[in-house]
């Protein structure tokens, strides 16, 4: 007798399909207009002579000493680089001594279109005692916050 043999019978084995992927398309996407932009900064912040000029040369040093009780200007130079647009501002002068806020004034401004170069805005204020004073001349405007800071002495007249 002969013995049985077995013959190898085929499985089905599972073949994988082509799966879909997707494809991108040239579906065109809205691009952001060009924005004219605005673009400043505070360039200096001075202690000057109530009766003096501004000095939009910014060659004047800054006063470091005032006698209390004497008037001085507290001036910040803004340089507009450009002004594609028109820009409504805010602009803040404060003075502190020992930490403590003893000047504050806010004023709106506006940059025009087209505006570029140096402009000031300023307060005039007067020390009211001896001591370290702190000046922070501030522009708030689109989205920039600029602003620039300097001491002085207040002394005894």
């Amino acid at each position: 007798p002969v013995p049985p043999t077995t013959t190898p019978v085929p499985t089905n084995t599972p073949v994988p399909l082509p799966t879909s992927t997707p494809v991108p398309t040239n579906t065109p996407v809205p691009l952001p207009t060009n924005t004219p932009r605005v673009v400043y900064r505070v360039v200096a912040v001075k202690v000057e002579r109530d009766s003096s000029r501004l000095d939009l040369s910014l060659k004047r040093p800054s006063l470091t000493r005032v006698r209390a009780h004497t008037r001085v200007r507290l001036s910040a130079y803004v340089a507009v680089q450009t002004a594609g647009r028109a820009l409504r501002i805010r602009e803040e002068i404060r003075v502190s001594l020992r930490g403590k806020t003893v000047f504050d004034r806010r004023m709106n401004g506006r940059i025009k279109k087209g505006q570029h170069g140096i402009f000031a805005f300023w307060r005039v204020f007067a020390p009211p005692r001896s001591g370290t004073y702190t000046f922070t001349g501030t522009v708030t405007g689109g989205n920039i916050h600029a602003h620039k800071t300097r001491t002085f002495s207040g002394v005894r007249g």
